[in-house]
């Protein structure tokens, strides 16, 4: 027999619960509803699931099981045709792309990283995700900056790993200052960072197709209709070789 609303409105007031074995069976059965159903998927953000999940995963109480559990709920929400982009900007200014890439660091759980590159990339492929902000109460889209720029640069935990891995987070990273820069006040406040020199960097080291074009997204962002920036873009030590580069590269194509 399929749930009532009157359950799955429970489940939602469940993912509140001080019992954690109450809080992970609630996200499950979360989960299992709004995969692949559009209806539930709906049904779910009526119910205000987003304010649930978003508590879920920026508390530092919550088990890694029901972490799992409500990032693969973040990231099946934001994938829904028509309420993808309100879900995923919502699930954003409650903090969950700063706890998504958290759950990011080395020597976290394995399906839970994979579940939070899965998150990320659904959340990142709204223009609007982060335009209403993206720090949730951790210290704003600045902190959110300053964490991504660490990964980027190389000095975020994991951040020297090699392999696959480590070239999608740098790209997720990537993604999220391209996210961030919706206005001229945004484009400052990240270039106020240093994050330019480290893109600049990274363009001219990225050996993945995906990593130089979020990158240079990215750049483009940053620097969109933005003369201050494009100038100090077109000095950046680095910039000309990386063209250099590039081109070279298209044209072996």
């Amino acid at each position: 027999m399929a749930d009532t609303a009157a359950q799955h409105r429970g489940y939602v007031a469940q993912v509140g619960s001080s019992d954690p074995d109450e809080v992970y069976g609630a996200l499950r059965r979360i989960k299992n509803s709004v995969i692949g159903s559009s209806t539930k998927k709906a049904l779910y953000m009526r119910l205000d699931v987003v304010a649930a999940v978003g508590a879920v995963l920026t508390s530092e109480q919550t088990s890694v099981g029901s972490r799992i559990q409500a990032t693969a709920i973040a990231g099946s929400l934001a994938r829904s045709r028509t309420a993808g982009a309100a879900a995923a900007s919502g699930l954003a200014a409650r903090g969950v792309v700063a706890a998504l890439v958290r759950q990011l660091q080395a020597g976290t759980d394995e399906r839970l990283v994979e579940a939070s590159e899965r998150a990320l990339y659904a959340l990142l492929a709204h223009d609007e995700t982060l335009a209403a902000g993206g720090g949730g109460s951790g210290g704003g889209e600045a902190a959110l900056v300053e964490q991504v720029l660490g990964i980027i640069s190389g000095s975020g935990s994991g951040a020297q790993e090699a392999g696959p891995r480590a070239a999608v987070r740098l790209e997720l990273a990537v993604l999220i200052v391209a996210r961030l820069c919706v206005s001229e006040a945004r484009q400052y406040m990240v270039a106020n960072t240093g994050v330019l020199a480290a893109l600049v960097q990274q363009l001219g080291r990225a050996a993945h197709v995906r990593l130089q074009a979020a990158t240079l997204q990215a750049l483009a962002a940053l620097s969109y209709e933005n003369g201050e920036i494009c100038a100090a873009l077109a000095e950046a030590d680095g910039v000309a070789a990386a063209a250099v580069r590039l081109a070279r590269a298209s044209d072996a194509h």
